[in-house]
């Protein structure tokens, strides 16, 4: 491929052959603390360009700490996977993150499990505001209480588990 080929190619991907070439300037370690609409609060660690990992439970399984006798769904979530930068800019990145993720849930009288793949994008802005859009694909749940696990148990489960749409700062 000639190389006047190459910096078209450079032009339309990325708007100027500079901006192609620019580095990641940003903190090589970020932590974050969000919100999601669907009542989770995550943290989560941000090494390097490429690894992206955190933690989630739902907000009202912090409520079953304090008054155990009623039904709150309590539930963790553990995912970790790659950040694939769509935008770098000096003021803000924009990733596409692609997270294996493990979780728990427990609405009495139910334990489930579940593993699968959550996907979506994640915009940081240089003042550390971030927002962020996560779906889950494709995964299997499972519980003692039920014969059998299926791709069904695994979307219930992701509802109050996965931090869906979160708000929140990064450090």
């Amino acid at each position: 491929m000639s190389f006047a080929l190459r910096l078209a190619l450079g032009v339309l991907l990325f708007g100027s052959s500079a901006a192609a070439q620019t580095s990641h300037t940003g903190p090589s370690r970020r932590v974050g603390v969000h919100v999601g609409l669907n009542g989770t609060l995550t943290a989560d660690l941000a090494l390097g360009r490429f690894f992206y990992g955190g933690v989630s439970t739902q907000l009202t399984g912090l409520a079953a700490l304090a008054e155990p006798q009623r039904n709150y769904v309590v539930s963790a979530l553990l995912f970790a996977g790659v950040a694939l930068p769509l935008v770098e800019r000096e003021s803000l990145r924009l990733t596409a993150d692609v997270t294996p993720s493990v979780g728990w849930l427990y609405s009495a009288p139910v334990n489930m499990v579940s593993a699968g793949l959550l996907a979506g994008v994640r915009l940081v802005h240089r003042s550390g505001f971030t927002a962020a859009l996560r779906l889950p694909l494709v995964g299997y749940a499972g519980s003692p209480q039920v014969p059998r696990g299926s791709l069904y148990y695994y979307y219930i489960t992701a509802i109050p588990t996965a931090p869906l749409l979160t708000l929140g700062y990064t450090f």
